[in-house]
């Protein structure tokens, strides 16, 4: 079962921290692993939750989780926590 949007904040800034305090969403780390990724094992998100998909209004499929992760980093910025230095990149603000 996907998490609450709540829920994911605190994962997400806290992966971004470990990864130096910015990154892209798709880059991998150490482990292999994009920031998706790791929220989906902090989760224990099975592969059905992975494979859930949205339409976007001209019918193109998304990953359901990753548009979740990506309106709590949309959150997370109106809240003055992230920021994007430049395009794609996510980063944490001083704050």
């Amino acid at each position: 079962m996907l998490p609450q949007y709540s829920d994911i904040e605190s994962p997400l800034l806290l992966e971004l921290y470990k990864r130096g305090g910015s990154a892209r969403p798709g880059e991998k780390n150490a482990l292999g692993r994009n920031i998706y990724e790791e929220l989906a094992l902090h989760f224990e998100l099975s592969q059905a939750d992975l494979e859930e998909t949205i339409y976007e209004k001209n019918g193109t499929p998304r990953s359901k989780w990753e548009n979740m992760v990506r309106w709590v980093r949309n959150d997370l910025k109106k809240k003055g926590m992230v920021f994007m230095p430049s395009h794609g990149v996510w980063a944490l603000t001083e704050s």
